[in-house]
């Protein structure tokens, strides 16, 4: 039952990864493609991993970039989590903020950012100057962060923080853009 459960899973995550050829899409179905991310990496860690979504279903409409929730997330789990052994807990919350842009936050519990990393990435200005490891690790949160800033430049906002208590925590702030409205063409 639990192999089944997997497949599904990844089948789930390979079918949303190769149809997703639309530029914009909701969080709803990034949310999904994320749960099913997650389904796979809760059961390579069994129970020492834990995920927890909290967003209201009116927030899943609004339209977003594709994929830029899943690396997010996928940088929690290997940059944060793996290295404790993979006990951990990630929360995704997505929520409207004010000034009329919604909030996508990922939170990890794991080793924190090292202080260095940290500065470069918190330089919304510099951030097309870091080296990119294209060997496997570090591209999927500088290109996120560099995709946002090409598609809204600063109509959206960033903020990458270690969190006190261990972990890190990325916020997106992005201009809210409901489904169904179908003019994305001057992000383009």
């Amino acid at each position: 039952e639990k192999a089944r459960e997997l497949l599904l899973a990844l089948s789930s995550y390979f079918r949303s990864t190769l149809e997703s050829v639309d530029f914009m899409v909701t969080l709803e179905a990034e949310l999904e493609q994320v749960k099913a991310y997650t389904k796979l990496e809760e059961a390579r860690f069994e129970s020492r991993l834990q995920v927890s979504f909290e967003a209201e279903s009116r927030d899943l409409t609004c339209c977003v970039p594709n994929l830029i929730l899943q690396p997010l997330v996928e940088n929690a789990v290997y940059h944060g989590i793996k290295p404790m052994g993979g006990n951990g807990h990630i929360r995704i919350r997505i929520g409207p903020e004010e000034g009329g842009r919604m909030k996508i936050q990922v939170r990890d519990n794991g080793v924190g950012i090292d202080a260095s990393a940290l500065s470069k990435l918190q330089d919304y200005h510099k951030i097309w100057n870091i080296d990119i490891d294209v060997s496997g690790t570090g591209i999927g949160l500088i290109g996120t962060i560099q995709r946002i800033v090409l598609i809204y430049g600063e109509q959206a906002s960033y903020q990458i923080r270690s969190v006190p208590e261990g972990g890190t925590e990325i916020t997106f702030l992005l201009p809210v853009t409901w489904g169904g409205e179908e003019d994305h063409g001057d992000w383009i």
